[in-house]
């Protein structure tokens, strides 16, 4: 996930929105549910 921040932040006009769909929907809620262990 670090490697998607910086290219979010440092190389915006190469971001392939496409992916970063894909990962809002697939891996956020995954992270979610680990965190929610956590807390």
């Amino acid at each position: 996930m670090a490697g998607m921040r910086d290219i979010l932040i440092h190389d915006y006009l190469d971001v392939d929105i496409d992916v970063v769909w894909k990962t809002a929907l697939e891996d956020i809620p995954h992270l979610k549910k680990l965190l929610a262990k956590i807390d």
